[in-house]
């Protein structure tokens, strides 16, 4: 098996101004660049998220500098997300809802994301299947925004998201590698972030 990693930069610089909602459930699948059976190509992208720190969610769109239809936001970079396996690093927390307190994390000035289910929705839709959730972000809105962003990725795996490690709600299911198979190769991924040992005290959240 041989593995070709496209590196990720142009994607992140074109997400950043985050893209009409998707109403119909199930989540279309791109179709990969043709290659030879036996390589697989996985796109790596960074940091993704929608809003600005602590703007509401919205199911049309996203708020950074401006308001952007989810269209908008991936527009540039549509053709580039064709791998076999396309990664990015979910910066934010996952959510409907616009009652979620935000966390200061100890900071005098935190930064707090959060985005629409419909954002990572159009993002599967896109092609990014494979989603690390472990970062500084995971816990913007506490233990609260973190089920509302196990829930909302939960929802999506096996219908666009094949992978999607880094978070849960105890230290294993954390760092559990999630392991997909394609062409016939097994690939294990895993992601490592901040400890949220601290945050589990209280399981009733």
């Amino acid at each position: 098996m041989r593995v070709w990693c496209a590196a990720g930069a142009a994607l992140l610089g074109a997400l950043i101004p985050m893209s009409v909602a998707l109403a119909q459930t199930d989540v279309p699948k791109p179709v990969p660049a043709h290659r030879g059976d036996q390589t697989v190509t996985i796109v790596l992208t960074g940091d993704v998220g929608i809003n600005a720190s602590r703007q509401p969610v919205d199911p049309r769109g996203g708020y950074k500098a401006g308001f952007h239809a989810w269209a908008e936001t991936t527009a540039q970079i549509a053709g580039d997300i064709n791998g076999d396996l396309n990664f990015l690093n979910l910066e934010t927390i996952v959510t409907d809802r616009n009652d979620l307190q935000a966390d200061s994390k100890e900071q005098t000035g935190p930064f707090n994301f959060q985005m629409h289910p419909e954002g990572l929705r159009h993002l599967v839709a896109k092609g990014f299947n494979v989603l690390s959730l472990a970062n500084n972000h995971s816990m913007d809105y506490g233990l609260a925004g973190l089920k509302e962003t196990l829930r909302h990725v939960g929802a999506l795996r096996g219908n666009g998201v094949l992978a999607a490690a880094g978070v849960g709600m105890n230290r294993e299911e954390a760092s559990r590698p999630h392991v997909v198979t394609i062409k016939g190769s097994d690939i294990a991924f895993s992601a490592t972030g901040i400890s949220l040992v601290a945050h589990m005290a209280n399981p009733h959240v």
